[in-house]
Formats: C-alpha cells, sequence, structure tokens
C-alpha cells in the first residue's frame, strides 16, 4: 500500500510515497496585488539526470530547488542508524525509487555493489612511484583510493597516468602491471 509523507522544509506543500512518487498539495497562493488562486496537487513528472538518477523541482517562496527522489525517499521513510552518506539502489535500477530497493551505504559499498551487479567496471590498481629513483613506493587498489590516501580528488593522477601531467602529489604515477 502507497503511503505518503509531507517532505522535510516542504510540509503542506509537497510530499513523496514509500513507492518514490512525489506530489504537489492542493494550495491557494497570494499574489503582491492581493489576488490569491486555487492550485490542485498533482503527481510531479520526474526528470531524469545525465547520470540517470530521477530529480523534481520543489517550489517554495519563488526558490526553486531540484532533489534526487531517491534521497527524498530514503530520509523520508528510512532511519540512517549509522550515518552512511549515500543512498544504493540494491537493484542497481536508478529509476526504482522505492524504499524496498533502497539502503544507506558508504561510498565504497556503494562503488563495491556497482562492480559486483556489473553497474561499473572494476577499478585498476596504480602505483606510486619515487621520481628521482623510479622505484615503485606503494601500490593502490585505484586511483580513486590512491587519491584518498592524500586527501585529494584523483584527478590529478588520473591526468599523470594518461600522460597529460608529469607527476601528481609530487610522485609519478602509472597503471599497476596485472600479469
Amino acid at each position: 500500500m502507497e503511503k505518503w509523507k509531507d517532505i522535510k522544509g516542504f510540509e503542506g506543500l509537497y510530499q513523496v510515497s514509500n513507492k518514490g512518487r512525489v506530489r504537489s498539495l492542493d494550495r491557494i497562493i497570494t499574489f503582491k496585488d492581493g489576488k490569491k488562486r486555487c492550485y490542485k496537487g498533482q503527481l510531479l513528472k520526474p526528470h531524469i539526470e545525465t547520470r540517470g538518477y530521477l530529480s523534481v523541482c520543489l517550489l517554495k517562496n519563488s526558490k526553486r530547488t531540484y532533489v534526487r527522489i531517491h534521497r527524498l525517499v530514503a530520509e523520508t521513510f528510512m532511519y540512517n542508524k549509522c550515518k552512511k552518506p549515500e543512498i544504493n539502489h540494491i537493484d542497481g535500477n536508478k529509476s526504482n525509487n522505492a524504499v524496498t530497493n533502497l539502503e544507506f551505504a558508504t561510498h565504497s559499498e556503494n562503488m563495491q555493489h556497482a562492480v559486483k551487479t556489473g553497474l561499473k567496471k572494476r577499478a585498476y590498481p596504480v602505483e606510486m612511484i619515487d621520481k628521482k629513483t623510479g622505484e615503485v613506493i606503494k601500490t593502490f587498489p585505484s586511483q580513486n583510493s590512491a587519491a584518498a590516501y592524500f586527501g585529494k580528488t584523483s584527478s590529478r593522477i588520473w591526468n599523470c597516468i594518461n600522460g597529460k601531467a608529469k607527476e601528481a602529489h609530487g610522485y609519478k604515477w602509472r597503471l599497476a602491471s596485472t600479469l
């Protein structure tokens, strides 16, 4: 059975359901000139973002806010006891925003799930190389984990691996030999 709850910060204006649908509620708008107009609530048509997530535009006090539906559903219907920052689609389908298909996850858990389900290719290991000696200092399972080691983003390491930069974070980088 579909259950509806108010969206936090948009109480009385919008609701989200446990099935992943969003609707506006009936309301009366008073314009600057004092005239009032009645608006009938309706289901909102989701927009597909470039990464495939469904989002909707919510309007409050003439300000537009774009939100991803899976985040609305999870934050409204689920308890995040471990305070995990991301929301994973269990079946891998970004259009299935039902509460039964969502779980809170860390970034690592989310990426592991994506690899396991075939949504993302496995990461390639990278080697951190001493600039002077040419020796491998450390091998990381991915460029993202290498960047996390430095507390940075992976773009500089990626540029080094792909020949667009000579070094990143004081080291040379290359893909690790998988032989």
